[in-house]
């Protein structure tokens, strides 16, 4: 017996049958309509099933794109609006990429924008989508500000003051720094020397400074004295180093001079024009508190947010982001600067 293309054969004495009864017809006929249907369709109902059509985050023909977070490309322009000259970091003797600091900064905005909508803050309609991330970002800070009880008003005046003496060279005026200096020609060696003197120990210091710089102070201990700021011979780096260690027994570095030398300071004596704690000195130090604490908080809220999220990054895309230029230095003999090197 024959129907369609499907043949059946009766043996003897068997009763006959209906081949397709309905539920069988069902199968057989969705068979057939699938044997019509192009084969990459087929396929995508089989792997993806066609439930979306979203596009793949990689780089873009105009460079366009130089990472992925979760998914969603990250735009070269919104990168780049960051970019501006790197400080140093203590221990590393050459400064971040600025074009790596700035990916990072917009991954903040990213990321924080995103925690903002799901705190269940919102951003005014009508705006630019850049606009929005920039305002849900800052809406996200004051929530965690508030959360947190960060700020002015949750600092007593008794921290206030503790804080204030511990830290006086933050909120006087500087006026003499004597330091001792370790001079050494590369880099691996300036952090490696670093490391060993860090925690502040002066006779350490004096120590390595002996045996290990390259300076003629180096008989001194690596005394070089006081460091003299108007004096248009003094290394621009080593005035912006000393400048930021403001506290005796402080330790700087390391960072490049202009003559390629790499430096690390420690200061041995700092005098300030000390005022008294006062209305004024208590405001001033719990602004600073705040200050602190804040970036403390945000920086751990970005760490964990980030750990959670899918980041790729296209070095090569990246790196077409143009750098910043470098400071001037001070002209030897004279007054004013000259670009670096």
């Amino acid at each position: 017996m024959r129907h369609g293309r499907c043949s059946f054969r009766l043996a003897a004495g068997s009763r006959p049958f209906d081949p397709h009864p309905p539920t069988t017809m069902l199968i057989w006929r969705s068979v057939f309509s699938l044997q019509r249907l192009p084969l990459a369709f087929i396929a995508c109902l089989v792997v993806s099933g066609c439930s979306s059509n979203k596009s793949v985050c990689k780089p873009a023909a105009d460079h366009s794109v130089v990472a992925c977070l979760d998914g969603k490309p990250v735009l070269r322009a919104d990168v780049k609006k960051h970019v501006v000259l790197s400080v140093h970091v203590p221990g590393k003797a050459a400064r971040p990429d600025e074009r790596t600091v700035a990916l990072e900064r917009e991954l903040r905005v990213r990321l924080f924008a995103a925690e903002a909508l799901r705190r269940g803050l919102e951003a005014p309609a009508g705006i630019t989508q850049v606009r929005r991330r920039t305002v849900l970002h800052r809406k996200v800070i004051a929530d965690e500000m508030k959360r947190l009880n960060i700020g002015p008003t949750h600092i007593d005046d008794k921290a206030a003051r503790s804080f204030y003496t511990a830290n006086i060279g933050t909120f006087s005026k500087m006026l003499s720094m004597s330091c001792r200096a370790i001079f050494v020609k590369d880099a691996a060696t300036a952090e490696k020397l670093f490391k060993q003197v860090e925690a502040g120990d002066e006779a350490k210091f004096v120590a390595l400074a002996k045996k290990s710089s390259q300076d003629s102070s180096a008989a001194e201990g690596g005394d070089i004295g006081i460091i003299n700021r108007n004096n248009p011979n003094t290394d621009i780096e080593l005035i912006r180093l000393s400048t930021g260690l403001r506290k005796q027994g402080a330790v700087g570095g390391p960072v490049k001079l202009s003559d390629g030398r790499f430096v690390i300071l420690y200061v041995s004596a700092v005098h300030f024009r000390e005022k008294p704690f006062s209305a004024t000195q208590a405001h001033r130090a719990k602004n600073h508190m705040t200050r602190v604490r804040k970036l403390a908080a945000l920086d751990k809220l970005f760490a964990e947010l980030r750990g959670k999220s899918k980041v790729r990054v296209f070095a090569s895309e990246l790196e077409r982001i143009p750098r910043p230029p470098k400071r001037g230095r001070i002209a030897p003999g004279k007054k004013g600067t000259v670009p670096s090197p």
